[in-house]
């Protein structure tokens, strides 16, 4: 269960995503930009999922190696969710989510940088509440493949 943790964190970062072409004026130009925002940041999540799951799980107990691999697609990951814009009445769950969505990512740097196994398990154990804030910003955003679970394969 413990390389779970560290997976969870890698996880949460990668699965989260968010996309968009900024929208305003009437109501109908802001439907349609949400439902762009949501489709966009759905097919992010997806792609970015295959990619997760395609790394599989840690092969030891030692979870760093496991990160030093699964961080150049975090940052990749985190590029592509910030290049997008929302529906300006989403704008501050973006950018809450996208916080979180940071904060997970340095929790995986540090913990890949950590002095032993046993400190990078530690290091990312604020993970669980972070997947947690970041699910309900995603779900409130509509991006259900930006779900923690999503990218797990369940």
């Amino acid at each position: 269960m413990r390389a779970r943790i560290p997976l969870l964190a890698a996880l949460a970062v990668a699965s989260v995503g968010a996309a968009g072409c900024g929208g305003g004026g009437s109501t109908a130009s802001t439907t349609a930009s949400s439902a762009d925002f949501v489709a966009q940041g759905n097919q992010i999540c997806k792609e970015d999922n295959a990619k997760f799951k395609a790394l599989g799980t840690p092969s030891s107990s030692d979870v760093r190696p496991f990160l030093q691999k699964l961080i150049p697609l975090l940052d990749d990951d985190l590029s592509r969710l910030k290049d997008l814009e929302p529906p300006s009445d989403e704008a501050a769950t973006l950018d809450a989510w996208i916080a979180h969505l940071e904060q997970g990512t340095e929790l995986t740097k540090k913990a890949a940088d950590a002095p032993s196994s046993d400190a990078a398990t530690k290091i990312l154990q604020p993970s669980r509440s972070i997947n947690k804030q970041a699910d309900a910003e995603a779900k409130k955003l509509g991006l259900d493949e930006c779900l923690t679970s999503a990218g797990s394969g369940s």
